[in-house]
């Protein structure tokens, strides 16, 4: 039986921070590997992760989260095409991409090198996330997901999400999709050919965007231009309230449905399988069970 595969990443994070994550997988997500890309972590949270996940560490260039590389963008851009293969490019691309577009860099290659193919991949945040199911239960068919962050805004309406459209397409891309819901580049779930599909057409993308800034990242233009042009076939865009996954950063507090368990709830009355942003809410970290059993360890 083919595994599941769970990646993500954790820069300069500590124990604390990625306990909520890490405890809630090892509840709900039995049948699933974690792998953890790791950068600048100290001993004690390194030794707490490889409890639970495979650790890959990588080097990456960052002074009090800023990319200074990146002031030099314009160069890069056009250096990416006169180099003449795949495995350059990408060495270019590890170099000078900031961390929120290197990381899909990261797990493109990890995938490529798989003996054994996952069945489905997940790929994540882990600061502000946590499971309250098994997540790969919930899935209907093949495909790529990408999840909406809720239709109280677009695009367009929402100053980081249209900067970095046209960040990534121009501002041609911004008119086209402006008046789209925007989709979490922090939750994306798909089949391993369709991951796979969808991690090669991000980093090709993401050579070429028009800018890619010190500080504000791009990721997130990059795959709300995949998800909505539909690049990837098969594509479903899930609706924030319609679940599995829930990102509750953009919703208002006495919008979100609660259990009397404190379990957050989707439109049909189940609990996602996976919330993020949930720690934006301080209700929700005072009252869900994740939590409270964490402050009971």
């Amino acid at each position: 039986m083919q595994k599941n595969l769970i990646l993500t990443t954790a820069s300069g994070l500590t124990a604390s921070q990625l306990r909520p994550f890490v405890f809630s997988f090892q509840q709900f997500q039995k049948e699933a590997d974690l792998v953890i890309f790791t950068n600048r972590l100290n001993a004690e949270t390194r030794r707490y992760l490889s409890e639970s996940a495979q650790l890959i560490d990588f080097k990456h260039l960052s002074i009090r989260m800023r990319h200074p590389q990146c002031f030099l963008w314009p160069l890069w851009k056009r250096g990416f095409p006169l180099l003449k293969t795949e495995h350059s490019r990408r060495q270019l691309g590890r170099f000078v991409f900031n961390l929120a577009s290197l990381r899909f860099l990261l797990y493109l290659e990890y995938l490529e090198n798989l003996t054994e193919k996952p069945a489905w991949v997940f790929l994540t945040d882990s600061r502000d996330a946590i499971f309250q199911d098994d997540l790969f239960a919930r899935i209907e068919g093949p495909g790529l997901y990408c999840f909406g962050e809720g239709k109280q805004r677009t695009i367009a309406g929402c100053y980081s999400n249209s900067a970095m459209l046209k960040d990534c397409a121009g501002e041609q891309a911004l008119k086209e999709y402006g008046q789209r819901e925007p989709s979490c580049a922090g939750t994306i779930l798909g089949d391993y050919e369709s991951m796979l599909n969808y991690l090669q057409t991000t980093v090709r993308i993401t050579m070429s965007v028009e800018r890619m800034k010190m500080v504000s990242s791009v990721d997130q233009g990059v795959h709300n231009y995949i998800t909505h042009k539909e690049l990837i076939p098969n594509t479903n865009f899930v609706d924030n309230d319609a679940g599995p996954i829930g990102t509750m950063g953009s919703v208002a507090y006495n919008h979100i449905r609660e259990s009397p368990e404190h379990l957050i709830l989707q439109s049909d009355g189940r609990p996602y399988a996976f919330l993020h942003q949930q720690d934006r809410h301080k209700q929700i970290v005072e009252n869900h069970p994740v939590y409270k059993q964490i402050r009971n360890l």
